[in-house]
């Protein structure tokens, strides 16, 4: 599916995660990841990103996240384990971890889009880019 070793390890936790518990839970995959595996793997990415908006949403995925299962508490049960090597923080801006897949370490992320802002800007612009690069542009901002 993928060119690039490390997105191929992506692509394996994103086939282990229960997609239907995460579209429940209004939690889109976004960020850089998902823009270059979309976008023919332009550059290499090296963790994982989504996005939640729903105060109720994120409440329920921390739950989940936080039990002494982790990562597992998103994983559908026909998937292989995947391997967390670090605890589960959460705050009031997000959820993260890190994994390992083959050896190597990938970073996890759930943020909370606390004010639903992000959907009211692309409305309020008519923007017809996917939600995943609008949310990339702003991360890039955010860092500076």
């Amino acid at each position: 599916m993928f060119e690039r070793p490390h997105h191929q390890r992506i692509a394996q936790v994103l086939r282990a995660l229960n997609a239907p518990l995460l579209r429940e839970n209004h939690c889109l995959f976004g960020g850089g990841t998902a823009i270059a595996l979309r976008y023919g793997e332009y550059r290499e990415s090296v963790d994982i990103d989504f996005l939640v908006s729903s105060l109720a949403s994120y409440r329920n995925l921390r739950q989940l996240l936080t039990n002494p299962g982790g990562i597992a508490g998103i994983v559908h049960a026909q998937a292989a384990p995947l391997e967390q090597v670090k605890e589960v923080r959460a705050d009031q801006y997000g959820i993260r971890t890190m994994l390992r897949v083959a050896e190597q370490p990938i970073k996890f992320e759930i943020v909370l889009d606390r004010q639903g802002w992000l959907e009211r800007c692309m409305q309020a612009m008519a923007m017809v880019e996917p939600k995943a690069v609008v949310w990339q542009r702003l991360r890039g901002l955010r860092r500076n």
